[in-house]
């Protein structure tokens, strides 16, 4: 068996977005689906490996980037989606949606006496680029002896919304992606200082709105931490050694001027020693549930450290206490023997 790995570092920001913060990812459902899930809805997430029999006998593994299962309350059976994130707009992405909702549809299939019934998820693309001519949809047309199916696979282009947009809609999955709308101007930012500037503050506008979103229970600390850490990774990723004065102030931004604001913040508002108390336990809190989930994987205390961009001086408190609760790593309890 070969395995096909066509994973990106956006794919992976994509997945560990809906594995971190699951209900994120629901107002993106609502919006490519038109559903009016509020949020109070499970959640339950699917593997992400499918196999594949190519033509030359072998089974190849892909990895979808998101199958999952949402379920309102007394909802038995729920609705699945399929959820994939596409950098650039191709022809051959419709073949590989089919490929996989095909074989996520044989995961839910039900024999009733000589009837096999298959069910095909809900699936979505979003694509990251896109131009005037990239389609809103893609259509899936199945010709058999008892007629014609056809199914719609909905296209969200990040392109076609604006920071006002994103924040009423509640669309936080989308901010990690957000430098990509400026993609076509980074040459322009890298050149001139005062457009740089420019762009800088529309990032620093965005940390203060997840802040305020914070503060307003809209979204908490942990998911803060978790947007901004995943938009500092698709700018290092995007960004790399092409633009690096473009890289280096929109990182500051996620780092030494977030922390000045929110600093300004407290001094204004004169709770500053209960903030930074609060911000404290809100990054031990994300480091914890981090590593939690990196233990339930079988991951050791080097490749945590990797994997999370941490000294392991860093993450070594934690792990040695987290590990004395295996297998379920729970993280309240982990936490009341931190403290």
């Amino acid at each position: 068996m070969t395995e096909i790995n066509e994973t990106t570092p956006y794919d992976d920001v994509f997945q560990t977005e809906v594995v971190e913060c699951p209900k994120l990812i629901i107002p993106v459902i609502n919006e490519a689906f038109h559903e009016h899930y509020d949020g109070s809805e499970t959640v339950m997430q699917f593997e992400n490996e499918i196999y594949l029999r190519q033509q030359n006998g072998y089974e190849g593994k892909r990895i979808t980037d998101k199958s999952l299962c949402i379920k309102r309350e007394n909802d038995k059976r729920g609705t699945s989606y399929h959820l994939e994130c596409q950098s650039v707009a191709d022809k051959s992405m419709a073949v590989r949606m089919y490929e996989y909702d095909t074989q996520l549809a044989l995961k839910d299939k039900e024999w009733t006496e000589n009837t096999l019934t298959v069910r095909f998820p809900n699936s979505a693309i979003l694509y990251l680029r896109s131009t005037k001519n990239t389609a809103d949809k893609i259509t899936m047309i199945l010709e058999t002896s008892g007629g014609c199916v056809s199914y719609l696979i909905p296209l969200i282009k990040l392109k076609d919304y604006d920071l006002e947009t994103i924040f009423r809609k509640d669309l936080y999955f989308l901010i990690p992606f957000w430098i990509f709308v400026y993609e076509d101007k980074l040459r322009k930012y890298e050149k001139d200082e005062a457009e740089r500037d420019k762009l800088v503050q529309e990032f620093v506008n965005i940390i203060k709105c997840l802040q305020e979103s914070c503060e307003s229970g809209i979204i908490d600390e942990y998911t803060k931490c978790m947007l901004i850490d995943m938009s500092k990774k698709v700018v290092r990723n995007l960004l790399g050694n092409k633009f690096p004065k473009v890289r280096e102030e929109v990182e500051n931004v996620f780092g030494g001027k977030v922390l000045e604001f929110e600093a300004r913040t407290i001094k204004n508002q004169g709770k500053a020693e209960g903030r930074l108390e609060g911000r404290l336990e809100g990054r031990n809190q994300y480091l914890t549930e981090c590593i939690c989930k990196k233990l339930r994987k079988g991951k050791d205390i080097n490749l945590i450290a990797e994997e999370l961009e941490e000294e392991v001086s860093v993450i070594e408190k934690v792990y040695e206490v987290a590990k004395n609760f295996a297998p379920d790593y729970d993280v309240e309890e982990i936490l009341k023997i931190e403290v």
